[in-house]
């Protein structure tokens, strides 16, 4: 998968660019769940300055024995617009690593 080949990735190429996407693996990696949970998730909005609540379905089971449960977290307007910047700030540097890949000529620019 993606982030299987960008972890194995960011061991063979230049100590910096490789830290760089090594960390952005790992943020992606350690939040999964959240985005599991905004993509397939039953959202709940209410009026501004009240939580929202997202209802979706979890595997908290061991690899190999899932054991899905139906799950429900409430959700502020603060913590959206946090997710959101972290986001972006992702996909910021993402780009960042992906021009000093194209820079040191790792990949090819289409175009």
């Amino acid at each position: 998968d993606l982030l299987s080949e960008a972890k194995r990735t960011a061991k063979t190429i230049d100590t910096d660019i490789g830290q760089a996407l090594a960390g952005i693996v790992a943020e992606i990696e350690g939040e999964l769940y959240v985005r599991h949970m905004a993509v397939h998730g039953a959202w709940h909005t209410h009026q501004t300055g009240e939580s929202h609540t997202c209802e979706y379905f979890r595997d908290f089971g061991p690899k190999g024995a899932p054991d899905w449960r139906a799950y429900t977290n409430a959700i502020s307007d603060q913590e959206i617009e946090e997710a959101i910047s972290k986001v972006d700030g992702l996909l910021r540097r993402s780009l960042e690593v992906w021009q000093k890949l194209r820079d040191a000529k790792c990949v090819k620019s289409e175009g």
